[in-house]
């Protein structure tokens, strides 16, 4: 089983790096306060390939993250384990597909998305969705934005320890787009490395020379 895939442009954030995130000026000053971090991510990888890339020509969106905003899930059961009624506004915001729901208010764009649990070892499978939503022609251009931030202290031991945000635009290879980047089985599966999420070494490896990434049981290459 291989995919082949044109990504047309990659951005990658991470908290050890010197890469600056850009501001949400698009967003009202009063609504952005009331974001996440995990939000603010991940709607900033969004935004920085829109100097890179036609943003309106993309129709679904893919937000990937490992745990969501477990930061206010946590504050939930807290206010629960002290018999408080949670906030409702926490609640809506707390939920996996949050980033996708305030995408979609405060832009006001009504593109097709998808809230995917990608866990650090299997950000190949949010690569195999976005292949078979162009595949089958459900989209001509899929955004893939993955965004975590380290988990609170009360679930130490924990296998992330800096927080990233990474964004690429992806579309079917035709006469004006070719192939350069291949999914395939790796012959033998890799195990994941500790404390790095596959989508920062999908990040890296795209950005750096190599030419072939094994990332558990699949191996990707580019052209």
């Amino acid at each position: 089983m291989t995919a082949t895939l044109h990504l047309q442009s990659l951005f990658h954030w991470s908290a050890q790096g010197d890469v600056p995130l850009p501001e949400l000026a698009a967003i009202d000053a009063k609504q952005r306060r009331r974001l996440s971090s995990l939000a603010k991510l991940s709607l900033a990888a969004r935004q920085a390939l829109e100097q890179e890339v036609d943003l309106t020509l993309t129709n679904h969106i893919l937000w990937c993250s490992s745990y969501g905003d477990e930061h206010k899930t946590l504050a939930i059961m807290q206010d629960i384990a002290r018999d408080e009624a949670p906030s409702p506004t926490a609640f809506a915001t707390s939920v996996h597909n949050a980033t996708a729901g305030l995408y979609s208010m405060l832009y006001q764009d009504d593109v097709a998305t998808t809230s995917m649990n990608v866990g650090h070892t299997e950000f190949g499978n949010a690569l195999w969705y976005a292949h078979a939503l162009l595949q089958t022609h459900a989209a001509n251009q899929v955004l893939l934005v993955c965004a975590d931030e380290p988990l609170p202290d009360v679930y130490a031991p924990q296998d992330l320890q800096q927080a990233y945000a990474m964004a690429c635009v992806l579309c079917r290879p035709d006469e004006h787009h070719s192939v350069n980047l291949h999914i395939g089985a790796a012959e033998q599966p890799t195990q994941a490395l500790p404390q790095q999420a596959q989508a920062v070494r999908f990040a890296e490896f795209w950005q750096s020379n190599a030419t072939t990434l094994h990332m558990d049981a699949w191996q990707l290459c580019k052209r």
